[in-house]
């Protein structure tokens, strides 16, 4: 049985000044510069809506029964507060509409982690209904539904505006440590990658799953080199083959090329399994 240790991570806690000047050099201050594959809706699918599911479900009735349930919750908020981060990156923030709801989407989430280390139901239940109100005020200005396709004659219409300038990132702690980040989005990925690509593959309805789980990853990638979680060359090369392999699974699903589906995926698997040989530690 192993473990991961945590936010912190003992490892890093006793690396040598050495190595934080040569991560320092090598990581471009932790963040990865290559292209993310996950779109909005990709994030949106995979880990606001299954999380604040989560939450809702264990929220219920008399609430969490026990540990286990509340470290569940403590797990989807720091996912959720993650994400609020994620969704000011990569260009993905067009508005102060946006902003606005990501900030609140922090906080409530950052509100409702607090909640989970007093077992606090009923400040639990106010988070909740905050983050709900965040991520409600962003719908309402961007969840468009889907336009009619125009008449054959139509024109074309003019260029979309210029985009708005790329938002500020938010400077605030972020809550997601390695435990979480592994639980909610790699090992969910990775098993259902692993289960699609079993015998004939995915079936047609399948691929559009694939595709989500293998966008995913590759955000994983990317999130792994933030918010100092890098400690050395290793991480920062797994990271790397994460995101590559991860951007070659994705496109091989879009074109629902099974060969080069399953390549990219031992291309995953290889870069997971180097990095957890050097960081991932037995319990203690």
């Amino acid at each position: 049985m192993k473990t991961w240790a945590g936010k912190n991570s003992g490892y890093r806690t006793h690396m040598t000044w050495t190595m934080l000047a040569a991560v320092a050099l090598t990581t471009s201050a932790g963040v990865a510069e290559d292209a993310r594959v996950a779109s909005v809706k990709v994030i949106m699918g995979g880990i606001h809506g299954p999380a604040m599911k989560a939450i809702s479900d264990l929220l219920k009735d008399t609430g969490p029964g026990d540990d286990g349930a509340w470290g569940q919750i403590a797990t989807h908020a720091a996912l959720l507060n993650e994400s609020g981060h994620v969704l000011m990156q990569n260009n993905r923030c067009p508005d102060k509409v946006w902003a606005d709801a990501a900030a609140a989407l922090r906080k409530s989430t950052t509100d409702l982690y607090t909640a989970t280390t007093k077992k606090d139901l009923n400040a639990a239940r106010e988070a909740q209904k905050a983050m709900g109100a965040s991520c409600g005020a962003c719908h309402a200005q961007h969840k468009k539904a889907a336009a009619p396709a125009p008449p054959a004659e139509t024109k074309a219409e003019a260029p979309p505006a210029a985009p708005a300038a790329p938002a500020a990132e938010a400077k605030e702690a972020r809550l997601a440590g390695i435990k979480d980040i592994m639980a909610g989005i790699n090992g969910p990925q990775c098993k259902a990658l692993g289960n699609a690509l079993k015998d004939a593959g995915p079936t047609e309805e399948g691929w559009d799953s694939v595709v989500m789980h293998a966008a995913l990853l590759n955000e994983a990638g990317h999130i792994l080199m933030q918010d100092k979680r890098c400690p050395d060359k290793v991480w920062k090369d797994a990271c790397t083959a994460l995101r590559e392999g991860a951007a070659k699974f994705a496109e091989a699903a879009k074109t629902k090329n099974l060969e080069e589906a399953r390549s990219g995926f031992q291309s995953v698997t290889g870069a997971c399994g180097a990095c957890h040989k050097a960081h991932k530690k037995p319990a203690t």
